[in-house]
C-alpha cells in the first residue's frame, strides 16, 4: 500500500489548486482539526484550547516565510523536518515516514511553494468542524489556542499548517493530507517549530 501512496503522490498535477470555495477546503481543515484536537481526552474544558476563528495564514505561508529567511544563508540547507506516520499507533512511538513517500511529498510541497499564494478559499473556521467540547475565540486572546492555515493542495494532497499557542509556549505542525474517494485524511506530519 505504501508504494501505491507514492505512486498517487508522484503522478499529480503540477499546478496547486487553492479550493474554489469553502466547499472544498471544507472537508480538509476538518479532518485536520480533528488530528488536532483529539476528542475523549481527560481535560478540563478550561483547559482545553479554544479554535480561532479567522483563518489568518495563507496556505504554507510559515513555509514560505521560513525559506524566505533561509535563503542565501551560507548553510543552503532548508530543512522542514521529518514527516511522521499519521495516526501515531499507542505505544510505538513516532515512526517517521519512508524515505520515498517524504520526498514525494517534500516534491509536492516544493511545486506549492513556486508558485504565487493562492487565495484563501474559506476565511473562518466553522463550529461544525470542531470535535465536541471545543470552542472558537478570536486570534489575540491570551489563553490556549489552536489557529490553523488555508489548506494547499495539488489533486489529492493537501498541506495544512496548525499553530498551538498558550501563554508561555507553543508549537507549529505541517499536516499533509490525501483524499481517498470523497474523503480527507491525514497520512503525515511534520513539527515545523516548537517553543
Amino acid at each position: 500500500m505504501l508504494r501505491l501512496t507514492t505512486l498517487a503522490i508522484l503522478l499529480l498535477p503540477t499546478t496547486p489548486q487553492p479550493g474554489s470555495d469553502e466547499a472544498a477546503a471544507a472537508p480538509i481543515l476538518e479532518a485536520v482539526l480533528r488530528a488536532e484536537l483529539p476528542s475523549g481526552i481527560d481535560m478540563p474544558q478550561t483547559q482545553r484550547p479554544c479554535v480561532v476563528t479567522a483563518i489568518g495564514a495563507a496556505a504554507l505561508d510559515g513555509m514560505r516565510r521560513y525559506r524566505q529567511r533561509r535563503a542565501g544563508r551560507p548553510d543552503g540547507a532548508i530543512p522542514g523536518g521529518a514527516w511522521e506516520v499519521w495516526p501515531r499507533r499507542d505505544g510505538r512511538g513516532i515512526q517517521l515516514l519512508p524515505e520515498r513517500e517524504a520526498q514525494a511529498l517534500d516534491s509536492v510541497e516544493a511545486q506549492i511553494l513556486q508558485h504565487p499564494q493562492p487565495r484563501r478559499a474559506v476565511r473562518d473556521v466553522r463550529p461544525e468542524w470542531l470535535p465536541n467540547s471545543y470552542r472558537l475565540c478570536s486570534a489575540g486572546r491570551r489563553t490556549r489556542r489552536v489557529e490553523v492555515s488555508a489548506p494547499a493542495m495539488i489533486g489529492d494532497v493537501a498541506f495544512v499548517e496548525v499553530e498551538f499557542a498558550c501563554p508561555l509556549c507553543g508549537h507549529g505542525v505541517r499536516y499533509a493530507l490525501r483524499r481517498t474517494g470523497r474523503e480527507w485524511k491525514v497520512v503525515a506530519l511534520s513539527t515545523a517549530w516548537v517553543s
